[in-house]
């Protein structure tokens, strides 16, 4: 049995196919004319003024953002052109205008001279605080390390044991070991009998720089730490203040401290009441701050009569104001 498209419900003929899509094109061309678009979706007038000022805004943005990007060429611009002027300037050749031409010098080695009639020390006899600069020499410590070594003594340096040799600045290790046995302990007894016969007793508040030096243990650098201490201070009123130098660690402290004396002078006077607060800082037992507050507390409360008076600014505690005291001049 053939099978007929009259027997399907879905089968069309030519003429109804060419129907349909003739009717379909009608319907998408209509749907999607300007006629149907504002008739399903309506634009209020509102939603229009809403877009002009959109798109107004997107304009002045755009012309913000340009001008932005404008600034930003320029700057890089100026930036670039600065480093081009550098670059010739840094690559420009220099011009000597000193009236003659310097030209570098090698350093020269050191040379010395070792004098070698010196006999050799036999070994375990040399003390190392009484050996001269020759033997040194002669038994094979390098030049510079020798006279740091006689330069040290001369401080007031000494060796307590040998093997402290090996402190000696730039002292090379192989050398240590080369040397030592020509050494003996040292014999601090014959030392401190020859510092004993040369003991200097020094006023620490009258004494120069020279002066100072004079004392054993106490160098130019010493010497110098102490008058600059003395001066900030305005006096020393007993030796414990001259452990406060800056600089002076009380180990050394302690070797020359017999050797030193204070008299009973009068100290130079802090007037409380009329110095500014950077002249009050100057004294070593005044800080920034606290000159700060002594000058406002004055300022605000009147002049300082008594010791209770600078005990109640806070900032100075009871040590402080009790140091303070003896060089202090309440005068208004």
């Amino acid at each position: 049995m053939e099978w007929s498209p009259k027997d399907s419900l879905v089968v069309f003929s030519k003429f109804e196919r060419i129907a349909i899509g003739v009717l379909l094109v009608l319907i998408s061309t209509g749907a999607t004319s300007g006629y149907w678009l504002p008739k399903v979706w309506p634009y209020e007038a509102s939603n229009v003024d809403d877009r002009i000022a959109f798109q107004t805004e997107i304009e002045e943005w755009e012309v913000r953002n340009q001008l932005l990007v404008d600034s930003l060429t320029r700057v890089k611009a100026a930036r670039d052109q600065r480093y081009v002027d550098n670059r010739k300037k840094w690559n420009k050749p220099r011009i000597n205008t000193s009236p003659t031409k310097r030209k570098w010098k090698e350093p020269k080695p050191e040379t010395v001279k070792v004098d070698y009639s010196t006999p050799m020390p036999n070994l375990g006899s040399v003390d190392a605080n009484i050996v001269e600069l020759d033997v040194l020499l002669r038994i094979g410590v390098p030049p510079k390390v020798a006279r740091t070594w006689i330069k040290f003594r001369g401080r007031g340096g000494n060796f307590v044991r040998k093997e402290d040799v090996g402190k000696i600045y730039g002292m090379p290790d192989s050398t240590l070991q080369r040397i030592l046995p020509y050494f003996k302990s040292p014999d601090l007894r014959r030392k401190r009998d020859k510092d004993a016969s040369k003991t200097v007793i020094v006023n620490v508040n009258t004494s120069t720089i020279e002066e100072l030096q004079t004392v054993n243990g106490i160098g130019p650098f010493f010497a110098k730490q102490i008058v600059r201490y003395r001066g900030q201070l305005g006096g020393f009123l007993s030796l414990t203040q001259v452990a406060e130098t800056p600089g002076i660690p009380d180990s050394s402290f302690q070797t020359f401290r017999d050797q030193l004396t204070v008299t009973s002078d009068e100290p130079r006077l802090i007037r409380i009441n009329q110095l500014n607060q950077q002249e009050l800082s100057k004294h070593p037992y005044i800080s920034r701050k606290q000159a700060e507050v002594i000058v406002l507390n004055r300022r605000n409360h009147g002049a300082f009569k008594s010791r209770e008076d600078l005990l109640a600014t806070i900032v100075l505690d009871t040590m402080t104001v009790d140091r303070l005291m003896p060089y202090l001049d309440f005068v208004e």
